[in-house]
């Protein structure tokens, strides 16, 4: 079982992508990680730009290995305060997507300003 482990955690997310089209999800590591972010589009696209991320349709990139997807259209309220919030979906290597998530909520921390 860790031998079988092993060899899942070393597989490229391109030959995950292929296996897992092949209806094989249990064999690799592939996974899709979401996050709830209030930073404006704009600035996300920015962003992923600056990485150099090519865009392959309208809000679906591919940076690393990884694809990202952003989802438009969810709105919080605070008070009488909306303030619109994007699903970010990363799908691929996890090591690849929590790495990208966590330089993500780096680049855009804030306290509050």
């Amino acid at each position: 079982m860790i031998g079988l482990w092993a060899a899942q955690a070393c597989m490229p997310a391109v030959f995950a992508k292929e296996l897992l089209s092949k209806g094989a999800p249990f064999l690799f590591t592939y996974n899709d990680l979401k996050i709830i972010s209030a930073v404006p589009l704009s600035d996300i696209k920015a962003y992923l730009h600056e990485l150099g991320a090519q865009e392959t349709s309208e809000l679906i990139y591919e940076y690393s290995n990884l694809e990202i997807e952003i989802s438009v259209g969810i709105n919080d309220a605070l008070a009488t305060l909306k303030v619109p919030q994007y699903a970010i979906h990363v799908r691929g290597d996890r090591g690849l997507a929590e790495t990208f998530l966590t330089d993500f909520r780096f680049r855009f921390l804030s306290a509050g300003g």
